[in-house]
């Protein structure tokens, strides 16, 4: 079964973004300049607002602390486990949210699917964030403009479609591919929050 590049997977990993809300958000139009250089240009310098206008911007239902799909409950779930329970530090001042971009400029001009982050709920600040470009094209390695990590998702291999209805195999958060994902977010989070993290 051959899924659109990355499109397919991008939905089935992380969900999608209420684009009717998102285009209503005035502070996200993008007064698009003549060049897509020039639109990525414009998209990193006012990056932050882009951020916050796609977080508002995600289904109705959506908590970004506790995330439907798998990829993003995973994700999130290892990364606590893997800094030493951060949403049990100082009384679950911090925590862990995933975002998804999908079909935004977010996803179109910054190359980046989704995003992991740590907030501060005291501070009501985002301290640091992950941005992750999904693809199933295993020639697409590095970064692209915005994007922290590419994480490639092999459909081939991931792909559970036994019951009629594609859903990724569990498989897939044992991968050396999403292990190494976690690892190298960790270590960002390390790095950049600031926080006494566990190493």
């Amino acid at each position: 079964m051959e899924l659109q590049q990355g499109k397919g997977v991008e939905n089935l990993l992380i969900g999608n973004v209420d684009l009717k809300k998102l285009e209503q958000n005035k502070a996200l139009r993008l007064d698009l300049p003549k060049t897509i250089q020039s639109t990525r240009e414009a998209l990193a310098a006012r990056l932050s607002s882009y951020m916050n206008a796609v977080r508002q911007a995600q289904p109705e239902d959506y908590n970004p602390s506790n995330p439907k799909k798998a990829f993003g409950k995973n994700l999130l779930a290892d990364l606590d486990a893997t800094l030493g329970n951060l949403s049990d530090m100082e009384d679950g001042r911090y925590e862990l949210r995933f975002y998804s971009a999908k079909d935004t400029p977010l996803d179109y001009f910054g190359s980046f699917d989704c995003w992991v982050e740590i907030f501060d709920t005291l501070e009501n600040r985002v301290i640091t964030d992950y941005k992750i470009d999904i693809t199933s094209n295993p020639e697409k390695k590095v970064p692209a403009n915005l994007a922290n990590e590419v994480l490639y998702f092999n459909d081939n291999k991931y792909l559970d479609i036994s019951s009629g209805k594609e859903k990724i195999d569990r498989r897939f958060f044992e991968s050396p591919e999403y292990k190494e994902l976690v690892l190298l977010v960790v270590k960002y989070f390390r790095h950049t929050a600031k926080l006494k993290l566990a190493a």
